[in-house]
């Protein structure tokens, strides 16, 4: 009963930690918030495979078929990935007041620590599932040309091109 009270108490606070930090942290940089990686920094970086292509779908003609298992995919992704950060959150958390009792065991600690990595790992082996289940919804032509534009967003964003502000006409001549 206690340690449900307890796992209670955490995931309340860290609720209104969300509440209260996650308003600082959307407000836009001053000077418009633009930097080295677009408007908003690695936020943009930080979208699924199947959402980046949902994005892209004109350009890679999909069908309604796929428009829909991308963004099935995409969906089921983000709420993977907010459940396990939200348990990864509360694991250390729970690591945290480990650490700070008068005598804290070394085992428990260690099996939180384990805890934690399993967790990490498998959040970045469900990226990895999305990206594969993707690649089996694309055709290979829509695959290739994705592939080529993936090639010239990474040498954009490397600043082989120049400004980040720049348009790409096509392939140089």
């Amino acid at each position: 009963m206690k340690m449900v009270y307890r796992r209670s108490i955490i995931i309340l606070f860290s609720l209104l930690m969300v509440i209260v930090l996650i308003p600082g942290a959307m407000a836009e940089k001053p000077g418009g918030g633009y930097g080295k990686r677009g408007k908003y920094g690695k936020h943009e970086k930080k979208i699924n495979s199947a959402a980046r292509i949902l994005k892209q779908g004109d350009a890679l003609h999909l069908s309604d078929q796929q428009r829909r298992d991308l963004g099935a995919m995409s969906l089921d992704f983000k709420m993977k990935k907010i459940r396990l950060k939200a348990d990864i959150e509360i694991a250390k958390l729970e690591m945290g007041s480990l650490l700070h009792t008068e005598n804290p065991s070394e085992d428990k600690i260690f099996a939180k620590v384990e805890e934690i990595g399993k967790m990490k790992t498998d959040l970045k082996k469900e990226k990895i599932r999305v990206k594969l289940a993707v690649r089996k919804v694309l055709t290979k032509e829509q695959g290739s040309q994705l592939h080529k534009q993936m090639s010239i967003a990474a040498t954009h964003r490397k600043g082989k091109l120049g400004s980040p502000h720049k348009t790409i006409q096509g392939p140089p001549k």
